[in-house]
């Protein structure tokens, strides 16, 4: 139903979006007193990857959206493509990343590859979500 997609698209995905940011917006704000609280001054090192990984974590909301679209189009080849290539994409730079940086490198990787894989699908699923939704 062209309607029903129109509306879970152009509509609901922006309420669950705009709560999901701010969500993602104070856990980045008080990433240090999370990690603390929960792990101890010893996991303090842990703080800055996961800002970073809580980035790539927000960006990931908008790509759930996407990956509605692909299941309920039947477009599971593009959806299995886009997985492998954010998994490829992500080991691809772990390597140096890892070596240069440590473990904020692995954080760096995996948002990185988070952000590929969505511009990806972004184009991909607008263009057909804009022509289905009409």
């Amino acid at each position: 139903d062209s309607k029903k997609i129109y509306e879970i698209f152009f509509k609901d995905r922006y309420w669950i979006i705009s709560v999901a940011m701010v969500i993602h917006l104070l856990m980045i704000v008080f990433s240090k007193v999370i990690v603390l609280t929960i792990f101890g001054e010893e996991y303090s090192g842990a703080v800055n990857s996961l800002r970073v990984l809580l980035v790539g974590s927000a960006i990931n909301y908008f790509f759930v959206f996407y990956r509605l679209f692909y299941n309920t189009t039947n477009r599971y080849k593009a959806l299995q493509v886009t997985n492998i290539a954010r998994s490829i994409i992500n080991i691809v730079l772990d390597v140096p990343l890892v070596m240069c940086y440590g473990i904020i490198g692995a954080a760096y990787a995996t948002t990185i590859s988070i952000i590929i894989t969505f511009i990806f699908s972004w184009g991909y699923c607008e263009r057909k979500i804009k022509t289905i939704a009409k």
